[in-house]
């Protein structure tokens, strides 16, 4: 079986989006959790977790898309982080494709997954 996804890359992902200095510690393990416990759950990448992990489409490997909502705590409902993953269930690989803070969230952010090709 293939490792899950580690810390280091979930974090190396959320930095790489949303900035060094924007980056909050606590997000990463709450996400390595929540892609974790999504896998076990739902092993074939076909469900949700209320709005906190939502599909929102294929990549052309064959993986899904999911929009993650993770809140930050005392910023309220505009301060928290969205990030976009690409994840292969079967194989337990996770990349994040895309993280924004939520006051800086256009409602386009989907659409700007164009890496669909992981």
């Amino acid at each position: 079986m293939v490792a899950a996804p580690t810390y280091l890359e979930l974090q190396e992902g959320v930095i790489a989006q949303v900035g060094e200095r924007a980056y909050h510690e606590e997000l990463v393990p709450d996400l390595r959790r929540l892609v974790l416990a999504y896998i076990d759950v739902h092993d074939r990448c076909d469900g949700t977790i209320g709005k906190t992990f939502r599909p929102l489409g294929a990549t052309k490997t064959g993986g899904k898309l999911f929009k993650v909502r993770l809140g930050v705590p005392g910023q309220g409902k505009s301060g928290g982080l969205r990030v976009l993953l690409a994840l292969h269930c079967e194989d337990r690989e996770c990349r994040v494709l895309l993280a924004r803070w939520r006051r800086d969230a256009s409602n386009r952010d989907e659409e700007l997954a164009a890496d669909r090709d992981w």
